[in-house]
């Protein structure tokens, strides 16, 4: 007996534990990336809550206004759901002009969705940078989908799949990846919507997962729900005069209604009132992975609260300011680095100038 779709959904909620991760898709331009992500939401995402970045200050909705074709200029964020996990899919920008953009939204992956493209005429280059920015992120869960099968010169083949990911692992040694062998490489058509959800009928030599199992197959990332609240805020709007509204991420930890928290920087203290999930529903707390809405008792007229702070309980453990910290840094470009040298550092959603005092420095590989 065929269960209708809610049905079929309602049962996997309950049989699976459902895990909060973020997709981050990432692949150099002319990969077909961004379809390949409009056709995952299309068939597993919820396309009410499509956000764009160049939508926000419009208010413009992203699911009729993007379909299938994702604009690469800007950073789009999608609710998306499979078997098992219930995140977000994030897709970055492609061209190289855009990488400030990628390290901020990689920096939260948890798992890398990687689109090259079959035809292997096409530049390496960016894809290199792009490997090397996950590189230095720490990031080691990958699944590569070698996307257009049917472009290259044998479309659908064996061979033209083998020879674009022996291209493409060359890319992941040459950045500095050896343990190779957990990456899923997957040939799809986003466009067709082939090995995304279901297994390919033109393909039928490929035994593997499709996207959506490879990303059900990949390790849950470790829980931050027992360490101290930190939420990063993405926005500040007014609701109401007695009253300071933020939109953020629950990076660590939980809020709840009535609990006491800071803002830093700046050190604003204050009560929470009220939350919000992502369907507008009021809740009285909400847990790490949650995107919230919540307002505290500041007069909005203060203006006070603003992009890029962060907040935590202000009595168990809150966040605080730093003069100084010791990061690994990472040269793009040909660019010099010297004692003195100021940078902008971006830590969560924050944009923070900084000047370097270099400690140790090593050749490049």
């Amino acid at each position: 007996m065929q269960l209708p779709a809610h049905l079929t959904e309602c049962i996997a909620d309950w049989a699976f534990p459902r895990t909060l991760i973020t997709w981050v898709v990432v692949g150099p331009p002319g990969s077909g990336k961004s379809t390949l992500a409009g056709r995952l939401v299309e068939l597993r995402g919820h396309g009410c809550s499509v956000e764009t970045q160049r939508d926000l200050d419009s208010g413009v909705g992203g699911a009729e206004k993007i379909g299938l074709h994702t604009a690469t200029q800007c950073r789009s964020r999608w609710r998306l759901h499979t078997i098992k996990s219930d995140g977000i899919l994030v897709d970055t920008p492609g061209d190289r002009s855009d990488v400030t953009e990628l390290i901020s939204e990689t920096v939260h992956a948890d798992v890398v969705v990687l689109v090259v493209p079959a035809a292997t005429q096409h530049s390496h280059a960016l894809l290199w940078q792009q490997l090397l920015v996950a590189h230095g992120l720490g990031i080691d869960k990958f699944v590569v989908a070698v996307n257009g099968m049917d472009t290259v010169p044998d479309p659908w083949s064996q061979k033209s799949f083998v020879q674009a990911k022996d291209d493409v692992l060359s890319v992941f040694n040459s950045v500095g990846y050896v343990d190779t062998d957990s990456f899923q490489f997957i040939p799809t058509c986003g466009l067709l919507g082939q090995n995304l959800t279901i297994p390919s009928t033109r393909m039928s030599w490929y035994q593997g997962p499709t996207v959506i199992a490879a990303l059900d197959e990949t390790p849950a990332p470790q829980s931050q729900l027992d360490k101290p609240l930190r939420v990063s805020i993405h926005h500040s709007f007014v609701s109401c005069p007695e009253l300071s509204t933020v939109t953020g991420l629950i990076e660590a930890g939980s809020i709840s209604y009535g609990q006491l928290v800071t803002f830093q920087p700046g050190n604003h203290t204050c009560t929470v009132k009220e939350i919000k999930l992502r369907n507008k529903r009021n809740v009285r707390s909400a847990d790490t992975g949650d995107e919230v809405t919540f307002s505290v008792d500041i007069p909005s007229n203060l203006n006070l609260l603003r992009k890029g702070m962060i907040c935590g309980d202000a009595i168990k453990n809150p966040p605080r300011q730093s003069k100084a910290f010791t990061v690994a840094l990472q040269v793009l470009s040909q660019s010099t680095v010297w004692n003195g040298y100021t940078t902008v550092a971006e830590t969560h959603n924050a944009r923070v100038a900084c000047r370097c005092q270099i400690q140790e420095a090593n050749e490049p590989w």
